[in-house]
């Protein structure tokens, strides 16, 4: 399924790790934040209030996809789109409470408080993003979440203004310019000498539900288990957190619009989706 999304603002995806001094953007929406986006867009839709996750929240939820809804992220369109905008702004190098009041009542004790902070935006005016699934009819719900829109990465705010699809896919061995990422092994694996961008990018860990269970396994569990099962989302539509235990690191890789490089994709028309991609977002289950 493909989403055309429309930002109305600068937008900045926060490559970590990083520094709280210099903050770099992704150039493109990285797939565990367009699950987030779009999950947000489905529990509004559904008619619940915008989930709270603040950051120094003890044991912060998540929200995002079911496991079966797999997001490739979201990529600037054409000719819209360019190289990262940096700003450079002047701020406290202390970070406290206390520094911040005195620079506002115009106290501050001299400019060695005061350095240097950059900030990067992607600017564009359209991003493409892509997500897929074995299960059409999860996946045709989302067609619902066009016109919603929300805050989108660390700063920035875009809505989906049109869902297409779903849409077929055909597996095959080609060379193609492909229309998303590529897992960094399985680019260079396959094509040692092209040129390409290198991301560190993050897929989800998902804790094993009663849903992943066999039968016997759940008998077993029932028998030893003296606590009630937590509820967690089975549904994008649904108001409960996901079952993500923590996030899996792996290198990404990003040919330019014009490289055509041989993999085995997952195609329609002008789309061209590497397999490897699904498999690593697919993520991995922990058991308790």
């Amino acid at each position: 399924m493909i989403f055309t999304i429309r930002p109305t603002a600068g937008l900045t995806f926060r490559v970590l790790p990083g520094s709280i001094l210099d903050i770099t953007t992704y150039s493109f929406v990285p797939p565990t934040t367009l699950s987030g986006f779009l999950r947000r867009l489905a529990m509004m839709h559904a008619g619940f209030d915008f989930p709270n996750t603040g950051p120094n929240d003890q044991d912060t939820p998540f929200y995002v996809l079911p496991r079966e809804l797999i997001p490739l992220g979201a990529y600037p369109v054409g000719a819209c789109s360019r190289p990262a905008h940096r700003t450079y702004r002047k701020g406290p190098r202390d970070l406290g409470h206390r520094a911040f009041s005195d620079m506002y009542r115009g106290k501050a004790s001299g400019r060695e408080n005061i350095q240097l902070h950059t900030w990067e935006y992607l600017l564009t005016d359209e991003l493409t993003g892509y997500v897929v699934s074995e299960n059409e009819k999860e996946l045709a719900r989302m067609t619902g979440i066009v016109g919603y829109g929300s805050k989108m990465g660390k700063e920035g705010y875009a809505f989906v203004e049109r869902v297409s699809g779903p849409l077929p896919l055909q597996r095959t061995e080609l060379k193609a310019v492909p229309s998303t990422l590529i897992p960094a092994d399985d680019l260079f694996e396959k094509n040692p000498r092209v040129p390409a961008d290198i991301f560190t990018l993050y897929s989800f860990v998902w804790l094993e539900t009663e849903e992943d269970r066999t039968e016997s396994q759940k008998k077993q569990r029932r028998g030893k288990s003296t606590s009630l099962p937590k509820i967690y989302s089975t549904s994008a539509f649904d108001e409960h957190p996901s079952p993500v235990v923590k996030y899996k690191p792996f290198p990404a890789a990003r040919v330019d619009g014009q490289t055509g490089v041989m993999l085995d994709y997952l195609h329609y028309e002008e789309i061209f989706i590497p397999v490897s991609l699904i498999e690593t977002l697919r993520g991995e289950i922990v058991y308790e």
